[in-house]
């Protein structure tokens, strides 16, 4: 998500996301139409990694908490809804898709900071 938002503090890792939908594009301009290339854009996943950088925190399930409400969906995503859309993506059901940012993100790209939402759904 760091290629269409960012944050303090991150702007090497911003860059290199940013890069990879140019290289994205380029790819699909130049070996098309015998190679596809489509990019996977990620909002929070439940790794490993994540569980990591988390811990460290003071109060780990606050900000567990926080990462999970900053999604539409309320919940950050699954490791295996990722590799479900690289199936589809990588399957002939998607034959005529490329040089496309695709995001699975729980609506955090669609969310502007300061919002709030309807406490009602």
């Amino acid at each position: 998500m760091q290629a269409f938002n960012s944050q303090q503090r991150v702007a090497a890792y911003t860059t290199s996301k940013t890069a990879i939908l140019g290289l994205t594009r380029s790819i699909a301009v130049d070996y098309a139409p015998f190679i596809r290339c489509v990019a996977v854009c990620p909002g929070t996943i439940d790794t490993e990694m994540l569980r990591d950088a988390i811990a460290l925190a003071e109060n780990p399930e606050a900000v567990l908490r926080e990462c999970e409400q900053m999604h539409l969906l309320n919940r950050i995503g699954k490791p295996a809804e990722v590799a479900d859309l690289i199936l589809y993506l990588s399957s002939d059901k998607a034959a005529f898709m490329t040089g496309q940012a695709i995001r699975i993100d729980g609506g955090l790209g669609v969310v502007i900071q300061g919002t709030v939402k309807d406490e009602a759904k």
